[in-house]
């Protein structure tokens, strides 16, 4: 319970503060150089909505099992965003907590490794669901 109500939190932090900037939220996303330019503005206005969504269901335990699905796949494309942005020599602030930019540019290793911990809790907590779920069954 603990792990969820942290993954929870977590991304309800992530999504509110996008929420509160939007613009900010959407340059960034720009910045990945990943999407057609008419897809950024509804998906920086989505996405935040989403991951507070999932936070708020995780921390109250409400449809666990899609929340965590979604908190996953989710971390499963931020990752593959900043791994190909990295590769690609793109250098852009990750967004993840926050839309200010920073002098030191992309710190790519940390977010990376970041959002595999956080994956791994996610894995973690679905996993677990998943053998309650089964043993609810039988």
């Amino acid at each position: 319970m603990g792990l969820r109500i942290f993954l929870g939190g977590v991304f309800v932090w992530a999504g509110w503060v996008k929420i509160e900037d939007p613009q900010g939220f959407a340059a960034i996303i720009g910045n990945y150089q990943l999407l057609p330019g008419p897809l950024v503005n509804p998906l920086a206005v989505l996405l935040p909505w989403i991951e507070v969504l999932c936070g708020v269901l995780l921390i109250v335990g409400a449809w666990v099992d899609g929340s965590l699905l979604i908190v996953n796949a989710l971390m499963v494309v931020f990752m593959a965003a900043l791994v190909s942005t990295w590769i690609r020599g793109i250098d852009v602030d990750c967004g993840c907590f926050s839309v200010a930019t920073t002098e030191n540019g992309a710190d790519y290793l940390t977010d990376i490794l970041r959002d595999a911990v956080l994956l791994a809790i996610g894995l973690w907590l679905a996993f677990g669901q998943i053998k309650r779920n089964h043993i609810r069954e039988n």
